[in-house]
């Protein structure tokens, strides 16, 4: 699979999981499986498309639906669910090396978000949950640090938006 084909295909997979992820639907275990066997789906398509390795797919394609979830506004973000469809596409350009200045921003403060999000610990959140966190706890400064970077990614996003009108 190679050219626009290729990548149209890989887009309608990833925008169908992405639906699953944030879209209405009732939790459950079939939910969860054809999930699972969507992810595969799209994972060997990527694959395909870009004639790599499965594995260094799966992240891509891990990264690219976590960046999706972060973006739509059903799940928080600062895109309408129409914008989304046009930023994957903009996403997944950028992962097959056509760069583009706001998206390359977006994607640079996303990772800097994963790191940040990656260095707290799941403890802190279970506290932070139950309301058990000291004021002078330092973890809470990392978390000042990921919500002003969360607040960096949407505006990023928007700017990308208003571009693209």
């Amino acid at each position: 699979m190679t050219g626009a084909s290729g990548l149209d295909e890989f887009l309608a997979l990833l925008l169908d999981q992405h639906e699953g992820a944030v879209g209405p639907g009732k939790a459950s275990l079939v939910r969860a499986l054809r999930r699972r066997e969507g992810d595969s789906r799209v994972t060997r398509s990527y694959a395909r498309m870009t004639d790599t390795d499965r594995a260094s797919a799966r992240d891509i394609v891990g990264r690219l639906g976590r960046h999706l979830r972060r973006i739509d506004r059903r799940s928080g973000g600062a895109l309408h669910p129409e914008q989304v469809t046009w930023a994957a596409r903009a996403l997944v350009v950028q992962s097959l090396g056509v760069r583009d200045p706001l998206v390359g921003d977006a994607e640079a403060v996303f990772d800097e978000m994963e790191a940040v999000r990656a260095s707290i610990p799941m403890r802190f959140w279970w506290r932070r949950a139950r309301g058990r966190v000291d004021a002078d706890d330092p973890l809470l400064a990392v978390e000042r640090d990921l919500e002003r970077l969360e607040d960096e990614h949407a505006a990023a996003w928007r700017r990308w938006a208003e571009r693209e009108g």
